[in-house]
């Protein structure tokens, strides 16, 4: 049964649209008082709110937008009733996000009619909502698969081959084989903690207050970030770093925790996908005095850029697990921190360029 919150100050009305909800099978609370309305609504939280725009203490302009205010009750379908019919009026509650409108005097069968269509509108959204979800679900499936079985392997296969041949291995090798296993267990570590992540992107992401970075200090993090994974990686001499005495001035608002985990994010998957004794660069640049755009560039393989679908960052949706989850959550942070990251392809006879770019707004 649904839940309609009626507020209304005049009588009659109030109370014949009690009895005709009631008789239609809704369960009703009714109201003359806007305050009341709001304790009742934030308590309780129904299906629909009918409420009247010109009243003595609280105005529906001012419950709408205290309503608007809270994520967890603004998606309540709110329908005003209504003697004035100016265009003005009418857009003023449509853009406060007023889902419809009821000019007075309405009939029963339009009252019933509007209230049935908010709720099957709202009903229909919880449907895709939920197909939705058990979508990325399924693929959140596909993904653990791979990203868990592919370290697991490493560390029980060289498990087992030490525990069935011990005594055949001298301690170098033994101390190689277990070393293996530790860089499988911290990969292991690191797929979990990105799994995490993944996750709680899935849904809304809490959007943290930047911080004033100098572009010192950005160029400082994003070297950091790529010296500690060319030493992760075996590849030192692989890393070439230009412009590194170039000084720029001004700096970037975005919050440190999420700026770090983009460019990690990035640099791991240029490691990943591309050989060793091939190089991974990193460049800075000032586009148009408005941006500046980090490039991370490496000779990669054709997967890397997923034959072109890369720009759309689904790969997670279209089954490539391998590279989707990080990719997932570049996309997803560079979203809520209005800039933007893209990767491009430049194809040669022998290797091919794979230019992952990230650009910021550029603050003087």
């Amino acid at each position: 049964m649904y839940k309609i919150v009626i507020i209304e100050d005049d009588d009659v009305i109030r109370e014949n649209l009690y009895d005709i909800l009631n008789h239609h099978s809704f369960l009703v609370e009714a109201f003359d008082d806007g305050s009341l309305a709001l304790k009742s609504i934030k308590e309780n939280l129904p299906d629909l709110i009918l409420c009247d725009i010109m009243m003595p203490k609280i105005s529906g302009y001012e419950i709408l937008k205290n309503i608007q205010e809270s994520n967890e009750f603004k998606s309540i379908p709110f329908i005003f009733l209504t003697a004035k019919v100016e265009t003005a009026d009418m857009r003023l509650g449509m853009n406060m996000g007023a889902d419809d409108y009821l000019t007075k005097p309405f009939t029963t069968k339009d009252l019933i009619t509007t209230i049935n269509l908010r709720l099957e509108k709202v009903e229909n959204q919880k449907k895709e909502e939920l197909k939705t979800l058990k979508h990325k679900l399924d693929n959140l499936n596909k993904i653990i698969g791979h990203e868990y079985n592919t370290p697991l392997n490493g560390i029980i296969g060289l498990s087992d081959l030490l525990l069935s041949s011990f005594d055949n291995f001298d301690k170098t090798e033994i101390h190689k084989y277990i070393e293996c296993i530790k860089e499988s267990g911290i990969r292991l570590k690191d797929t979990n903690d990105k799994l995490i992540d993944f996750i709680s992107y899935l849904n809304d992401i809490k959007t943290l207050a930047p911080d004033i970075i100098s572009i010192k200090e950005l160029k400082e993090i994003t070297i950091n970030i790529l010296k500690d994974a060319s030493k992760k990686n075996n590849r030192i001499s692989d890393l070439n770093i230009l412009n590194i005495d170039r000084s720029y001035k001004g700096f970037i608002a975005f919050p440190t925790n999420y700026l770090i985990k983009i460019i990690k994010e990035i640099t791991a998957n240029a490691f990943k996908f591309s050989s060793a004794y091939t190089p991974i660069t990193l460049d800075f640049l000032i586009i148009d005095k408005h941006y500046i755009s980090i490039n991370i560039i490496n000779h990669g393989v054709l997967d890397y850029t997923s034959k072109g679908s890369l720009p759309k960052i689904n790969n997670y949706e279209n089954g490539e697990t391998d590279f989707g989850v990080g990719l997932f959550i570049i996309n997803r942070l560079c979203a809520i921190q209005n800039c933007s990251f893209s990767i491009a392809e430049n194809s040669r006879i022998r290797n091919q360029n794979i230019t992952a770019t990230l650009k910021i707004k550029y603050l003087y």
